[in-house]
């Protein structure tokens, strides 16, 4: 018995639960993304061994407490830690099995006090009309919540005892996003009744088989069964039909418009092709034809393409004595169930598979809704619910605002701004109710975040501690550069340009296609790059960067250069493209990365093709790629391949390229139509055609406008471009832009100086240049900090001219480069209004930032870290470089306007960075291991467990920040939609990441592990390293089903040179575990003797 306590409260036990759950949750985003996130709850995170995991961590965490005597004060942060994940994880147990959520919708003007269930209920009701209502028996219940999925074993077993029999509900099957499919025709068949109706979603066909019922709209219509309770009954006699019903129906014969009444439970005929509006008690009228009956026809029940509107299928089996029927469900997950109303040997039942209605003890009424949108855009910028709360029962009327991110909080009771109907006339406000699972959590993140500033700060902590070894270290460095300096010894030494090229702006264009046009000057394509433009997500912008944004997407280059007549600004080429369009098309500027589609287009050099070479050289000129465009847009987007992508992707290029040449992209003119909420348009939109009336004052002067229409102003602008007349278009473009001035409100709109800093900013291109920087100094700094590392007990004055001093001015370059990458960043926070860091770019943007933060705060200790974070910040931001980051300024989505976004964000990605400079320097561990030998092992084990320490302290940082970042996420997410944790891919990896790294920092206390500096640094740090990679590309751009959207594009193709980078640091790594390990048995064999 002593030793299974001294096994369940040791390290290597703590070890042990931490990668099983670590692995088994990892693998649940796995399943999700080939299944669906209800598989993998089923399978894992709702399961009941992963809660054992969880709870035997619980224990062993508290006997840690007490094995190590963390109460003592020495100990405390260590304590603070234990106690906090022991916090979270019970305040994650209240959550699971105490707390609830669901949603409540509320239309305009409305009142309820009901919400629905995020979870899906089984719920099931038998009643025996046969037995008076007030006997015990005589209608039974059965309603438990249950998740199923298609994949899992969704077998349950449900038996409602009767005085004389046993009804047994039992599973038959389940299918996911199923509708009826109707075939006719079909041998043994039966008679199905086509009924059409129409909701908010439009038009709506349902097929009844005979003696059943469905829902149709707000009522229950059954066809050749009048027994069920409640239902519209359609009744075949003969060659002719009836109908019946509980409630008044308004008849309209649409042919001739004539009506006509049927009263409540009076049969009446009924004609095909007429329209019935039934009224029933809950006042919703639904409109209803009859439209067709089908005979020998078979309702096969299918998974479909696209969503259902049904939901999920679900079917039962009902079982008295020896007969047997089977019904369907429709419903599941998230989805109001749809009951079922059916008789069976003499019983009635209503069976439902869905959200189950919850009566709150109060209700809110929605008085407003309000949905703001970014000028001229449909994109919200925000949206807001102005209720009223009423609890009768404690006399309270209250007035509240529910909008993003601010929350209404009563009785336990939290309601969140979550989505809106599509009309916008009404809410659906997402409902949390657990008070005591969030504020046990929220107090063990508090004590986390304690936990990691007493332990970093703690003098007898093991950050302090390595930063003690790290000065050890550093001494005795110094004592053996002082004797190897006794013996003699000698030194080393070592190692760029840009040019620009101007055509003459006077030189024409030539060619078939020039229009007599002269070369449109660079300062007239300056002038009109300070025009602004509307995008198309409604930012208000200069066309500079709207033309940058084109060559981006078009070229993948930041201009354009044609041989034979030079270099193109972006405004120069938006302008040429406009007025001489067709000098461009048998240019080769569309880039189109695959290269099955460049050899399908005869393209056989380069990795870009001209517009022409989408068309055929025949007469009729047709798409070579518009029968493959069709069929790829009509496929599910999960079910595209690499060929699908390629094309839409393409022929998204060429959309642009063709809008660009037209004008279209140009919506420079403010609409004076006050619907559309401020939108610019273009010359192609009807309005741009009707005159204009009064005055605008440009440059001091007035000028008249009437009669002048928006169209007739961009013509003459063209035709002046096209004579050269640049001065007389200049006075133009100050006529656009007083027109826009005077038509927008000026809060909109950027100040001039904000138009310049904007257009500074694009033709700076910082980070591009930062990236070539970043180049050029990990080469040099890399090879000269090993070369110091490798034989620093040499000295000489060439030594510490070419290597040393050397090395200081880089770092000092770095830390200027950092400098500017921080101006960068600043520039994108002043241009856009929110943090950059909302998207993939901008992510790994600041993650390069983050790792120059770390080369910067460790490279007193040892200058390969600025060195490593110099390659790490290259790589990165050539990263982001890639054709599917798109580095566009953008409005912010309403759920990022948060401020725990600013630090959730900023402490993950900065993570990140630790972690990969930790990687790297990982990798020079095993570079200085692989030339190790008998003679420099003594040096080189210093500097080993000198960089190794820099190492560790690396990692801690960044375990401390990704918690932090991990769990202040739960926050937002607690603040943005009513539930802190949801298993989301990207949430489960980010907590993956920690555990992974809290391991590696832990090993050391497990008795006979492997605590080599061999282990931390190979397997480790650049192994470990994988996970942050997991998390930030492979959810992003490999999993389809993360909330985490905003980071996403389609998945990059995975190269051959990664997979053999991959395989050259694991090949690297065993070769320098095996060299490490040889020396030292060497040397300690060589003591010996």
């Amino acid at each position: 018995m002593r030793f299974l306590l001294n096994f369940i409260f040791s390290t290597r036990f703590t070890t042990i639960l931490m990668f099983v759950f670590a692995y088994m949750i990892g693998v649940a985003t796995f399943i999700e993304n080939k299944y669906d996130t209800t598989t993998a709850q089923i399978e894992i995170f709702r399961s009941k061994w992963l809660a054992i995991i969880l709870g035997l961590l619980v224990i062993n965490f508290l006997g840690n407490i007490r094995k190590y005597k963390m109460i003592s004060q020495r100990k405390w942060p260590s304590l603070l830690f234990h106690l906090a994940f022991v916090l979270i994880i019970i305040g994650a147990g209240f959550t699971r099995y105490f707390g609830y959520e669901g949603m409540m919708p509320i239309r305009e003007g409305a009142t309820s006090n009901i919400m629905y269930s995020a979870e899906p209920y089984l719920s099931i009701e038998v009643s025996d009309p046969r037995l008076p209502k007030e006997h015990k028996r005589s209608s039974l219940g059965y309603s438990k919540e249950m998740l199923m999925a298609e994949t899992t074993n969704n077998d349950f077993y449900v038996p409602f005892q009767f005085e004389k029999e046993t009804i047994e509900v039992s599973y038959v099957s389940y299918i996911k996003n199923a509708d009826y499919k109707l075939y006719e025709n079909i041998r043994g068949g039966t008679d199905v009744l086509e009924v059409v109706t129409t909701d908010g979603e439009g038009r709506q066909t349902i097929h009844i088989e005979s003696g059943k019922a469905e829902r149709v709209g707000s009522v229950l219509v059954s066809f050749n069964d009048p027994s069920i309770k409640g239902a519209v009954a359609v009744i075949e006699k003969g060659d002719s039909f009836m109908i019946i019903s509980p409630y008044q129906i308004n008849r309209m014969v649409m042919a001739n418009e004539t009506m006509d009444t049927v009263q409540p439970n009076t049969l009446a005929p009924m004609q095909f092709r007429q329209l019935h509006q039934v009224i029933p008690q809950n006042g919703i009228e639904t409109s209803i034809v009859f439209a067709k009956k089908y005979e020998n026809a078979v309702k096969n029940l299918e998974n479909i393409e696209g969503e259902s509107k049904r939901g999920d299928a679900l079917t039962i089996k009902v079982k008295i004595g020896g007969n047997v029927t089977e019904r369907v469900l429709f419903g599941g997950p998230k989805r109001l169930a749809s009951p079922e109303y059916f008789s069976f040997m003499g019983y009635i039942m209503r069976a439902s598979y869905g959200s189950k209605e919850v009566k709150l003890p109060f209700s809110i009424r929605l008085d407003d809704f309000t949905l703001e949108r970014y000028p001229g855009s449909d994109n919200p910028s925000g949206y807001r619910s102005e209720v009223t709360l009423y609890d009768e029962a404690n006399a309270v009327t209250e007035g509240h605002s529910i909008f993003m991110n601010n929350v209404l909080d009563y009785q336990g009771y939290r309601f969140f701004q979550s989505s809106y109907d599509p009309d916008e006339m009404g809410t659906r406000l997402s409902v949390n109710h657990d008070s005591a699972g969030t504020n046990i959590t929220y107090l063990g993140y508090l004590l986390l975040g304690l936990g990691f500033v007493f332990s970093v700060m703690n003098k007898n902590g093991r950050f302090m501690s390595l930063v003690r070894s790290l000065k050890t270290i550093s001494k005795k460095k110094s004592a053996l550069l002082s004797l190897m300096l006794l013996l003699g010894l000698s030194s080393f030494a070592h190692e760029g340009h840009n040019h620009d090229q101007s055509v003459d702006s006077n030189v024409p264009l030539g060619g078939a296609s020039n229009n007599n046009a002269t070369r449109i000057t660079k300062e007239h394509a300056d002038k009109f790059g300070q025009v602004l433009v509307q995008s198309i997500d409604g930012r208000f912008e200069p066309i500079n960067t709207l033309a940058l944004d084109v060559i981006h997407k078009v070229a993948k280059k930041n201009d354009i250069e044609i041989k034979g007549i030079g270099k193109f600004t972006p405004e120069q080429f938006l302008l040429e493209l406009m007025v001489n369009g067709k000098l461009f098309e048998s240019e080769k500027l569309i880039y189109v990365s695959s290269d099955s589609l460049r050899r399908y287009l005869g393209v056989k050099e380069g990795k870009h093709v001209s517009f022409i070479d989408f068309f055929s050289t025949e007469a009729s000129g047709e798409s070579k790629i518009r029968t493959f465009a069709i069929e790829a847009s009509q496929k599910d987007p999960a079910k595209r391949d690499r060929w699908d992508k390629e094309i839409i992707k393409v022929g998204d290029k060429i959309e642009t390229f063709f809008k660009a040449q037209r004008g279209e992209l140009l919506t420079i003119f403010p609409s004076k139509n006050s619907d559309k909420n401020y939108k610019w348009i273009s010359i192609f939109e009807d309005e741009a055609g009707n005159p204009l009336t009064g005055k605008i004052t440009v440059n001091d002067k007035d000028v008249d406008l009437n009669g002048v229409s928006y169209r007739v102003i961009f013509a003459s602008y063209m035709v002046l471009l096209r004579q050269g007349e640049f001065d007389k278009a200049n006075e133009v473009l100050d006529r656009i832009i007083a027109i826009q001035r005077a038509y927008t409100p000026a809060d909109f709109l950027p100040s001039e100086e904000k138009i310049k800093d904007e257009i500074n900013y694009n033709k700076s291109n910082i980070f591009g240049s930062i990236k070539k920087i970043y180049m050029y100094l990990c080469v040099f700094m890399l090879v000269l900090s090993i070369i110091e590392e490798v034989n620093g007990h040499k000295k000489g004055l060439v030594f510490n001219i070419f290597v040393k001093w050397f090395l200081y001015v880089l770092v000092g370059l770095f830390a200027l480069t950092w400098l500017y990458h921080t101006y960068g960043l600043s520039m994108r926070w002043y241009l856009t209004g929110h943090a950059p860091w909302s998207n993939g770019y901008e992510a790994l943007v600041f993650i390069a930032w983050g790792v120059g933060v770390v080369g910067l705060m460790f490279s007193k200790f040892s200058k390969i870290v600025p060195a490593a974070a110099a390659l790490v910040g290259f790589l990165i931001i050539m990263t982001a470089s890639h054709e599917n980051m798109d580095p566009q300024l953008t409005n912010l989505v309403p759920v990022l306007k948060s401020y725990w976004l600013i630090i959730h964000v900023a402490c993950i990605t900065t993570s990140y960075a630790f972690f990969a400079v930790g990687a790297v320097l990982g990798i020079v561990v095993m570079i200085i291991m692989l030339i190790k030998n008998t003679n420099n092992a003594k040096h080189l084990n210093l500097s080993i467990a000198g960089i190794t320490h820099i190492n560790e302290m690396a990692v801690i940082i960044g375990v401390v920040l990704a918690a932090i970042g991990t769990f202040l996420g739960g926050v937002w997410a607690n603040e943005s939609w009513g539930r802190y944790w949801g298993w989301d891919a990207k949430e489960t990896w980010a907590l993956v990441i920690v555990i992974v790294y809290a391991m590696l920092l832990h090993f050391r206390f497990v008795p006979g592990f492997i605590r080599s500096k061999f282990f931390f640094n190979a397997f480790g740090t650049i192994f470990g390293f994988g996970a942050v990679c997991m998390t930030f590309f492979g959810v992003n751009f490999y999993f389809s089903k993360s909330i985490h959207s905003y980071a996403a594009g389609d998945p990059p193709a995975f190269p051959i040179w990664l997979w053999l980078t991959i395989a050259s640091i694991f090949v690297l790594t065993i070769l320098a575990g095996w060299r490490d390990s040889k020396v030292d048995k060497l040397i300690a064999k060589n003591e010996e003797e």
